[in-house]
């Protein structure tokens, strides 16, 4: 069995993980990002049809948000170039919203769209679509969707005490909206309308979002209109935003021997939208379009001490600061790379002489300090940990100095997922589902990553990620989810040739009733319970007559979760979805009490990874686990005849929760005592508070 660092993994047995369930009791809010993926005519379409296309053809569909096609949309393939954009492309969908690319050359293009009445979010760079065409000869991509939402559109008034404001410019910032293929990021666009004489404007085809409105004019402050949700068509009409006089602030950074400082300088306070900006090399900033009043303005920089000044800004004056930074005395460092550059935002573990250990991340400029106060530590060893990088050796820090800590190199895996009869698959999202490694573990690291992949030949690369052992999960739009065999990371090395085969989706469905009354319950939330997996979880609610549907689910066994108000959430295990298939399993809920919290089908055992393996850390009073003759310390070898030595722990809960009744024969190594085998029956265990 392949030794680890000790990190622990703790979950409850059956359940995966009794904090996580315990965290999610009583909610039943099921949102749009939540529900269960649906097969659309478009992926049936890719799955289903023989597409008679030269290699390197791109075939899809343009549609509204409704799934409507649009007719003579414009579609647009642009190659990506380490340069920037490169050639461009061009079709017209037909009167289907069909578009088709032939005989593209390979590389990297972004798909854009624009059509009469339709928007595309978003600078172009943020909401194409992002497609490969891996190689010359590469089959055609199929079922490519992109999908334009109706413009809306915003018109109001800009004043000042009052009185209209000409030519101010405006800006849109948006905190959400959808783009071709999904969610983006926040993003803005810059000086989309100018105000009129008479202070009024009209911004004409806006996205539909959540957003705010901007507006820059010369000798007011800068200002923003309430946040407003636009939806497709609407037409706002009273968006005023009123502007406040403004003066300038110029601002000189300085250590006490009078020589500049390069800082980062946040201004805040009153009506001022908080304004981070960086002093040039000669220490000085120079900033127009403050309100009038007192403003905060926060300077720090590494090897500092923060400092905090108050400035009072008069309208249409320049106001002179100086902000005296005094050099830090504390412990502190920066993280670099291999390579010499700073690594920013990654945590160091810091631990003293007496083996207390914290944690502090690095700021934009791969930096780290921290005033140690009165501890009656004298020694400090510090480690930085990255999620793509092996951890750094343990440097020593000393008071007052600045300590140096060079980060590992990392690896790649590179793969490809197909279908069960061999055919690649070519849109699907990757991530990391959970990982081993030899040393630091990343704190609080579970999972990260969750790109989107676009290519004919399903192939993969994932990474730069710390050496170890991974296992990735995909999610495809059009099959079920599945998760990687162990895939081995090593540094400076690509791990090649990883196959992950997914299946047909299958569906649960089942009535949710009352346990005492047997009463139909409608408005119940039904969800798949993977607390492991990186993506949304599929969830639905019951129906008046209490029934539900939970689709896209991934073969195999699985584990279904039910909560409602006023009632116990109940985990039903064992739950054998077959690929396409559909598998009924009807589900009483008993009512909510202050001693009970929730229950569920299995043995009640907590369950920790620790470095012999899989082991039991407690069992519940009464539970099958205790009566069936469990001990907390017994190390788990074997599940119904199959060896579990080397088994995740999530795999091993996976194999033994199960429906009540169903007994499982467990192989368990004892102090003392050996290879013990035990047959336990799982039962229904209620997990009492404070449990």
């Amino acid at each position: 069995m392949r030794k680890k660092i000790a990190y622990r993994m703790i979950g409850v047995l059956l359940i995966a993980a009794v904090a996580y369930v315990l965290s999610q009791v009583g909610g039943s809010d099921t949102s749009d990002e939540d529900a269960p993926s649906q097969t659309t005519p478009a992926s049936e379409h890719a799955r289903e049809a023989t597409v008679d296309a030269p290699p390197g053809s791109v075939i899809g569909q343009v549609t509204r948000s409704d799934g409507q096609p649009i007719a003579a949309a414009i579609v647009t393939a642009t190659l990506q170039t380490e340069d920037g954009p490169g050639e461009v492309n061009e079709t017209s969908a037909d009167e289907a919203g069909n578009f088709r690319f032939e005989k593209l050359a390979p590389g990297t293009y972004l798909l854009d769209a624009s059509a009469k009445g339709h928007v595309s979010p978003g600078p172009v760079a943020v909401r194409g679509k992002s497609i490969e065409i891996p190689s010359a000869d590469a089959p055609p991509m199929t079922g490519v969707e992109l999908t334009l939402p109706r413009v809306a559109s915003i018109a109001g008034k800009i004043t000042a005490s009052g009185k209209p404001v000409a030519g101010a410019r405006l800006s849109l910032y948006y905190l959400h909206a959808d783009g071709l293929s999904g969610p983006l990021e926040p993003f803005a666009l810059d000086a989309v309308a100018t105000s009129s004489p008479d202070g009024n404007f009209t911004i004409a085809e806006v996205a539909p979002g959540r957003l705010r409105v901007l507006v820059e004019a010369d000798g007011w402050a800068l200002a923003e209109s309430r946040e407003v949700f636009l939806i497709e068509d609407e037409k706002l009409t009273d968006l005023d935003v009123d502007l406040a006089p403004s003066g300038t602030l110029s601002i000189s950074v300085l250590d006490p021997q009078g020589d500049p400082v390069r800082a980062d300088v946040v201004l805040s306070g009153g009506e001022l939208r908080a304004r981070r900006k960086r002093t040039s090399q000669d220490g000085k900033l120079i900033l127009s379009g403050i309100p009038v009043g007192e403003v905060r303005l926060d300077a720090t920089s590494d090897g500092f001490e923060n400092e905090q000044v108050i400035a009072k800004i008069t309208a249409g004056k320049v106001t002179d600061v100086d902000v005296i930074m005094e050099r830090a005395g504390g412990l502190m460092g920066e993280v670099l790379d291999k390579q010499g550059k700073p690594v920013a935002n990654v945590p160091v573990e810091i631990v003293d002489d007496q083996d207390r250990k914290r944690i502090f991340r690095t700021n934009g400029n791969g930096f780290f300090q921290f005033d140690p106060g009165n501890s009656d530590a004298t020694r400090w060893l510090a480690t930085a940990i990255s999620p793509y990088h092996a951890p750094s050796k343990a440097v020593s820090l000393l008071p007052g100095e600045r300590a140096r800590l060079v980060l590992g190199g990392s690896g790649k895996i590179r793969g490809r997922v197909i279908t069960r009869a061999g055919k690649p698959v070519q849109e699907y999202r990757i991530a990391v589902e959970d990982f081993e490694v030899d040393g630091p573990r990343y704190h609080n690291q579970r999972t990260w990553g969750a790109p989107s992949v676009n290519r004919s030949d399903g192939v993969f690369e994932f990474g730069p990620v710390q050496p170890g052992d991974y296992f990735l999960r995909v999610e495809p739009f059009a099959f079920a989810g599945a998760v990687s065999d162990r895939i081995t990371v090593r540094e400076g090395s690509i791990t090649d040739n990883i196959t992950i085969v997914v299946d047909e989706a299958g569906s649960v469905v089942g009535v949710v009733r009352d346990a005492t009354t047997n009463k139909p319950l409608a408005s119940a939330t039904v969800e798949v319970f993977e607390p492991q997996s990186p993506f949304p979880k599929r969830s639905t609610m019951t129906d008046e007559a209490g029934r539900y549907k939970l689709e896209g689910i991934s073969p195999g066994r699985r584990s279904v979760r039910v909560s409602m108000r006023g009632y116990m959430t109940e985990v039903a295990a064992g739950v054998e979805v077959p690929p396409a298939g559909e598998r009924t399993r009807d589900i009483a809920l008993e009512k909510s009490s202050p001693e009970a919290r929730f229950s569920f089908h299995g043995i009640g055992a907590t369950l920790e990874k620790t470095d012999k393996g899989v082991t039991i850390r407690d069992t519940m009073e009464g539970s099958p686990s205790e009566t069936f003759g469990l001990k907390a310390g017994d190390t788990i070898l074997g599940i119904d005849g199959e060896d579990a030595s080397d088994m995740r722990l999530v795999e091993v809960v996976n194999r033994i929760r199960g429906e009540e009744g169903v007994p499982v024969s467990l192989v368990v190594e004892r102090e003392g005592e050996g290879r013990i085998e035990i047959d336990v029956e799982r039962g229904r265990v209620v997990v009492k508070d404070r449990q």
